[in-house]
């Protein structure tokens, strides 16, 4: 396995890593019955609007099997992807058939994404997230991928960076305290955390 950068090219291959990861980490294509709906909130944005600071991990094969995504400027994220992402996504995700209470909960971010609060926004302006599937777990990658992503944002200009995470993902959570965030605001049934940059 490798790290490089991504590009659009690995849509398919990256939609795949978010559905073998959208269950807190685990396999959640159980739970679809549409599984493009988790890559299109998850992984086409930072593809098509940020792919200087998305990386993915792959395997003998170029295929995707992790991937590390961020952006600098969290707010201008949002307003690039308010006026150009999600009306594309709000038309496929539209009379989708029998769709599953998982895939309701992707629409429904889809229509309304979420905004993380302004005061973690003010103190942490970049944000990122990883995902890994079960292969390329337990050997050291997820510390090098957030490692590249952070490097990348601190040399575009980023004096901090967020993550949103599930409070039931206990795994995710210790990973990131080793990494450095700190918690900073629970919102639902997430909770934000943060870390200054480099």
């Amino acid at each position: 396995m490798h790290l490089r950068r991504a590009s659009w090219a690995d849509r398919d291959g990256a939609y795949a890593v978010a559905l073998a990861t959208g269950d807190s980490g685990a396999d959640a294509s159980g739970q679809l019955r549409h599984p493009d709906l988790l890559g299109e909130v998850f992984v086409g944005p930072y593809l098509a609007y940020a792919p200087e600071h998305a990386f993915v991990l792959v395997d003998d094969h170029d295929l995707p099997v992790g991937y590390v995504l961020g952006v600098v400027d969290t707010r201008a994220f949002e307003a690039t992807l308010e006026a150009d992402w999600w009306p594309g996504a709000v038309e496929r995700s539209t009379g989708l058939a029998d769709p599953t209470p998982v895939d309701r909960w992707l629409i429904a971010r889809i229509r309304t994404p979420v905004v993380a609060p302004d005061d973690v926004v003010a103190r942490f302006p970049a944000h990122g997230h990883i995902d890994l599937t079960r292969p390329a777990q337990g050997q050291g990658w997820g510390r090098r991928m957030m490692t590249t992503l952070m490097d990348s944002l601190a040399e575009a200009g980023a004096s901090g960076m967020h993550l949103e995470v599930g409070l039931d993902n206990a795994r995710a959570l210790g990973f990131y305290d080793r990494l450095g965030f700190t918690r900073q605001q629970e919102v639902d049934d997430a909770v934000y955390l943060g870390r200054p940059l480099p």
